[in-house]
């Protein structure tokens, strides 16, 4: 009986998940944003590269800033997907990327314009959703 419980300890395998889910969340992260915005097969591999380690010191930040795991990672994956959204429909009616200084000031301008609007969910914003969830 004791045999038996040594032996089961000793070939007991277990799959650090926590640690291969760290790991992935940086990139499965980046291919939801890139996604979203409907850029993922344009990017470079070179410039796919650098994004994914600027990325990886995103979400090291946030959970050294939070030190909780699972809300670094929701609330990264959250606020990286809302960046996206808006990305995208920012390029669809403007042409031009968001996050220039002007975009940031103008907001009240930016939302009273897009009362004028009906906006649907394109294909990749939707995806990208789906991917965050």
């Amino acid at each position: 009986m004791e045999e038996e419980k040594f032996v089961k300890k000793i070939f007991r395998f277990t799959i650090p998940h926590g640690w291969i889910l760290a790991c992935l969340m940086p990139v499965l992260g980046y291919v939801m944003f890139e996604t979203t915005t409907g850029n993922l097969m344009s990017i470079r591999f070179d410039r796919a590269l650098l994004n994914l380690v600027f990325y990886y010191l995103i979400y090291t930040f946030v959970f050294l800033v939070i030190n909780r795991y699972r809300a670094a990672v929701i609330g990264t994956t959250a606020v990286l997907y809302l960046i996206a959204a808006v990305d995208y429909y920012v390029v669809q009616f403007k042409g031009s990327p968001l996050l220039l200084p002007q975009d940031l000031t103008a907001w009240k301008t930016a939302a009273a314009v897009l009362s004028g609007y009906q906006i649907t969910p394109s294909r990749s914003v939707v995806l990208g959703a789906v991917m965050m969830v």
